[in-house]
């Protein structure tokens, strides 16, 4: 399975929590790591780590949005992400102030008694919002 692409946005002053869904297999045994970098291939300590819990589904029903259709129900893999308020405050601005901030991130699963893989990766886009 090739990883998936996806763009995350997210905003500096409130916490980070959302679901992402991997459909199919049931990795809640599983070990992940997900890391916010600056950019590819950079080394050393990520500017972030991301929380995530994982819990199966085995009656999964999601909006595909670009068929425009309900699917499911369907087994998936249901990750919960989090990144805290205070994490994300302490990360620098962009360059322009007024500019999302634009990093990257990757996804690694392991499941257990197999091998590590990444199922995701993509930008990590932080939006400096407006309200303080």
């Amino acid at each position: 399975m090739a990883a998936a692409q996806l763009d995350i946005a997210v905003f500096k002053r409130v916490p980070f929590a959302d679901d992402l869904a991997i459909i199919g297999p049931d990795y809640s045994d599983a070990a992940f790591s997900m890391q916010i970098r600056q950019r590819w291939g950079d080394s050393g300590d990520p500017l972030l780590t991301v929380g995530i819990t994982p819990t199966y589904d085995p009656a999964y029903v999601y909006y595909d949005p670009r068929r425009k259709i309900t699917v499911g129900p369907t087994p998936a893999t249901v990750l919960a992400l989090d990144v805290s308020e205070a994490a994300l405050e302490a990360l620098p601005l962009a360059a322009d102030e007024e500019k999302p901030l634009e990093l990257v991130y990757d996804l690694h699963v392991t499941p257990s008694g197999g091998v590590k893989r990444v199922v995701m990766a993509g930008l990590f886009i932080i939006y400096p919002g407006s309200t303080i």
